[in-house]
């Protein structure tokens, strides 16, 4: 993604929250809310390294419901967070509880981060497109 693009993301995901917006399921539950920020932009919550092993570390996280969940790209290269059934190369890389929706964070460039809370409980297995093949994997747990 440009550095324009992201900007333009960054920026609808503040307009969206601004004005209390948030994208609800077609059954009107709640979807996963997300945003690309900058490392610095972060508040308290999870934060999970997207590192130069080609790994989530912490593979394994717990969060509340509600919590933010953030991912700082802190290698070279580029990554995502993915919990998308549909993207993954292996059946049960991307794991999502019932209700919940799928997501995918886009290519998070070294420096950057991306953010983003779960409102259904459960836990949630997710991957790295570009990387699913050497078993950059992650699991979320959420708790109510």
């Amino acid at each position: 993604m440009s550095h324009r693009l992201g900007s333009l993301v960054t920026a609808a995901a503040l307009a969206m929250a601004a004005c209390g917006g948030g994208a609800g399921d077609a059954d009107g539950g709640e979807s996963p809310q997300a945003s690309v920020e900058s490392p610095g932009d972060q508040a308290s919550g999870v934060t999970i390294k997207m590192t130069e092993g080609l790994q989530f570390d912490p593979a394994e996280v717990t969060a509340r419901v509600g919590e933010m969940v953030t991912w700082v790209n802190d290698a070279s290269v580029d990554h995502t967070a993915t919990g998308d059934p549909a993207k993954a190369a292996e059946m049960g890389d991307a794991d999502l509880p019932q209700g919940a929706e799928s997501w995918d964070s886009g290519f998070v460039k070294p420096g950057a981060s991306f953010t983003m809370t779960f409102d259904v409980p459960g836990t949630y297995r997710y991957f790295c497109v570009p990387h699913e093949n050497v078993d950059m994997l992650g699991v979320i747990e959420v708790v109510p």
